[in-house]
């Protein structure tokens, strides 16, 4: 990154890279961090104990507890750290919160309505075995109509995930 200039004139010119990369970490849910800009390389931090989160190496970050995160952002020629961000609320309560959520009719026949006042992002179903049934990824719902046309007579786990990453299940039986 050096040029020289002149003839027998030693004058050096160092020229700078301009590093124009901004991170931002915001929170995009009761305990999602989500950081920008997008594209880029992430390592989150627990800024109260100074030290990366092993394996926190997405865009979006589920804190597991409370306290202050951050995330490095690096474009591959830049590297910039956000500010700390504080989480609260976590604990018993939070998980309370999220422990019911209703589904009828149980039995059901042809569908199952799910309703939650927490949004959800995940709705699994699984056979007695443990064994996945069927996946439905949504967009932050609180109700869902989820079809049974699919599932053969039986005993299930509905397993609902909210966007906190909360997990909470129930059984279903399946009568056709």
């Amino acid at each position: 990154d050096y040029a020289t200039a002149g003839s027998g004139d030693a004058v050096l010119i160092k020229y700078h890279h301009l590093c124009t990369l901004q991170s931002v970490a915001s929170i995009a849910g009761n305990y999602v961090l989500n950081a920008m800009p997008a594209n880029a390389t992430y390592q989150w931090l627990n800024c109260d104990s100074n030290s990366v989160i092993v394996g926190a190496n997405s865009q979006a970050y589920t804190a597991t507890a409370n306290g202050n995160y951050a995330v490095i952002v690096s474009n591959g020629s830049c590297v910039d750290t956000s500010a700390c961000l504080n989480i609260t609320g976590m604990g018993i309560n939070a998980l309370q919160s999220f422990n019911h959520f209703s589904m009828t009719p149980n039995p059901a026949q042809e569908a199952v309505s799910i309703q939650t006042s927490t949004a959800i992002v995940e709705v699994s179903i699984y056979d007695l075995l443990g064994s996945l049934i069927q996946n439905f990824k949504c967009n932050a719902a609180t109700q869902l109509y989820v079809p049974m046309s699919q599932i053969t007579e039986g005993i299930y786990v509905v397993k609902v995930k909210s966007v906190e990453g909360f997990t909470s299940s129930q059984r279903l039986v399946v009568k056709h």
